[in-house]
């Protein structure tokens, strides 16, 4: 009966809209902000897409991945409209699909045969909610218990219209008036939410260029360069004897060089989050992949917001996805296209993200530099897999078969090691030329020199030199010690080099307190005072400090931790002494003097145990001070496609 069809579609119609106003709802109240893709229709659509060999992010068009404020009527709007467009279109081809192969399979004839279906309230509850019901069931499934609520409403909201679509179904008398009257006000709201999704298509930018105030007019534009496992001793500006790093060089000459810059840790998720918050991994805890920053946390991102900036993150990586938080404060963060097929540790991936970034600053320019820019950009090619492209993979001499993919089964030698280094080196100096193309474009728009550029990384490499390979596993310099170089020609004295000891967690006040051309703004959670163990180097940077100066406010220690595998760690680390403590499997201390042995090869525990106490002692009081810091993260669930992600890459079975 055509009555079963236009049941069918009327209701899958009200469920979707529904479902939808649920989902807007629930985002608004529990996250703030929400992206197209991150809805559960567009979860499931990508989940099937790729079951089929499909990429709907190769198809979709860039608002998919834009991030709505729901706290603004028009962006809420706009983003209910977006997401009504393609929800609709799905609800209602998967309900005519289904009526469609019930009518073949049945062999009706009393009417169009894809619209003509026996009387039956199966067959009405399945077409109408065949897509909505999935996306509930995604909901509990795909995302995880966290979200039971979300989908308990959502299912009953189903449940509902589908109790009332059967029962005007079974009666005729009834159903025509309640028909007619539904399928008024459903076409009238859906008409309108159609109008509004189409409009919203059209009007939607794919950049956003307001911040939360009008911003200092002599406010400078900022660009932070994470490169993903550099090592500080790889570049020529820090003594390194290979031509790795021309660009960076010349960039370090003209700002300041920080010799002895370290990071809390050996891996990228807990490092990134030091570094865009001021908190240590012992504060964050966000120290693998089922823990994500609590929204009340402060970013370098969401200062760079509050102070009038648009603000865009382009990451390459799987451990700087939003899904941790990264995403917080940001306008624009695309955490997907680098990380499309092919997996970016069997790829290269810098064109791709200089051509975002390009992409936005063009943008920006052809919207005549409305606000300052906040860009935040994660390279990952230095990162193994060692695959330079030519003529990089060969730039530092030949490498002997077997090793061009990085990690051979056999590698017990340093010169085996050297064969990876050439690899490794080549990578660098393919990532330095995208670093020179992107200061090349900011002089191009003029505003090189109205740009604070810095540029880091959040942990280093392991070849060999203590024995393994790669990183996330130990706390040597080699994996610790990071570049950090700043450059402002308008405020900082070029050529500075400062040996005095930093650490990745002082970059967010530091660039917070350049941002807003005032003291640097609290870290740590909005209803905390002094939360972050950063510190604010700006008032050194900008007055060219002398080395006594540096040494009376940087940090004495720098403390650092790797507890996300069996075998725990941590350091304490002075200019020239560092302590590396071992917790499990067996208790170990282990104490290097820098200043001479910088390669860590003498471990002189024995010999000065007075050190090793004062260096325990404060790793200890460390340690207590944050044992419990569970408020700055919530634990979530983790997605399947992030899951896929991380198992395409290897870090998971």
């Amino acid at each position: 009966m055509r009555q079963i069809a236009r049941v069918s579609f009327v209701c899958a119609g009200a469920a979707c809209l529904g479902m939808i106003a649920i989902e807007l709802a629930f985002e608004a109240l529990v996250v703030g902000e929400a992206r197209p893709r991150d809805t559960a229709w567009m979860q499931l659509a990508i989940k099937l897409s790729r079951g089929i060999g499909i990429d709907l992010f190769e198809i979709f068009p860039p608002w998919v991945n834009r991030s709505f404020d729901l706290s603004d009527a028009t962006d809420a709007a706009q983003y209910f409209g977006l997401v009504c467009v393609v929800s609709l279109a799905l609800a209602w081809s998967a309900a005519a699909l289904i009526l469609t192969m019930v009518s073949l399979v049945r062999g009706l004839t009393d009417g169009p045969r894809w619209l003509v279906v026996e009387d039956k309230a199966a067959v009405l509850v399945l077409s109408a909610f065949a897509w909505p019901g999935l996306s509930a069931l995604f909901w509990l499934g795909a995302r995880g218990y966290a979200k039971a609520l979300h989908f308990a409403l959502g299912g009953l909201l189903c449940l509902v219209i589908a109790a009332l679509g059967v029962w005007l179904s079974a009666r005729p008398a009834i159903s025509d008036r309640w028909i007619s009257r539904l399928g008024f006000a459903n076409t009238t709201t859906i008409s309108l939410a159609l109008a509004a999704g189409l409009l919203g298509v059209v009007l939607a930018p794919e950049f956003r260029w307001s911040g939360v105030v009008s911003p200092d007019p002599d406010a400078p534009n900022v660009v932070l360069i994470s490169i993903d496992t550099l090592r500080a001793d790889h570049l020529g500006c820090y003594g390194y004897p290979r031509d790795t790093s021309p660009a960076i060089d010349r960039i370090a000459a003209e700002g300041v060089l920080f010799e002895n810059a370290v990071s809390p840790t050996s891996w990228t998720l807990p490092s990134h989050m030091s570094m865009m918050t001021g908190l240590s991994p012992a504060q964050h805890r966000i120290t693998n992949w089922g823990r994500r920053l609590d929204d009340d946390v402060v970013t370098l991102a969401e200062v760079a917001r509050e102070s009038g900036y648009a603000t865009a993150g382009f990451v390459a990586g799987p451990f700087v996805e939003g899904t941790y938080g990264f995403s917080n404060g940001f306008d624009v963060y695309d955490d997907h296209s680098a990380m499309m097929p092919p997996p970016s540790h069997q790829g290269i991936t810098s064109p791709l993200l200089f051509g975002l970034v390009d992409r936005y600053l063009g943008a920006w320019n052809s919207a005549d530099r409305p606000v300052p820019f906040f860009i935040f950009l994660h390279l990952w090619d230095v990162h193994h897999n060692y695959q330079p492209p030519a003529p990089f993979d060969s730039m530092f001499g030949p490498v002997q078969e077997g090793v061009s993919h990085g990690k051979p089964d056999l590698l017990d030698k340093p010169e085996d090691a050297e064969e990876l280094m050439k690899l490794y080196d080549g990578e660098i100096r393919y990532v330095d030329t995208y670093v020179e193309r992107l200061f090349q474009r900011l002089e191009e728009l003029g505003i090189a020199d109205d740009t604070i550029l810095a540029i880091t990384a959040d942990h280093g490499e392991e070849f060999l030199d203590h024995g393994r390979l790669t990183h996330r596993q130990q706390l040597y310099e080699e994996s610790i010690r990071v570049p950090l170089i700043i450059r402002w020609p308008e405020k900082i004295p070029p050529g500075q080099v400062v040996a005095a000891q930093v650490r990745l967690q002082d970059i967010a006040p530091s660039l917070a307190s350049m941002i807003a051309q005032s003291s640097a703004p609290e870290f740590g959670r909005r209803s905390d005072s002094g939360a972050s163990v950063g510190v604010d180097l700006s008032p050194l940077i900008l007055a060219g400090a002398t080395e006594a100066e540096w040494e009376d406010i940087t940090p004495r220690i720098a403390f650092g931790s790797l507890d996300h595998l069996d075998e725990k760690l941590a350091y304490a680390r002075t200019n020239r002494f560092k302590l590396i403590r071992r917790v499990s499997p067996i208790e170990e201390v282990q104490l290097y003097d820098l200043w001479n042995d910088p390669d860590e090869s003498t471990d002189l525990s024995g010999e000065m145990p007075d050190m090793v106490a004062q260096l325990s002692d404060e790793l200890d009081h460390w340690q207590s001070r944050h044992n419990d810091q569970s408020e700055y993260f919530i634990e979530t669930d983790v997605s399947e496609e992030h899951k896929a992600n991380l198992r395409a890459l290897g870090y998971i079975e």
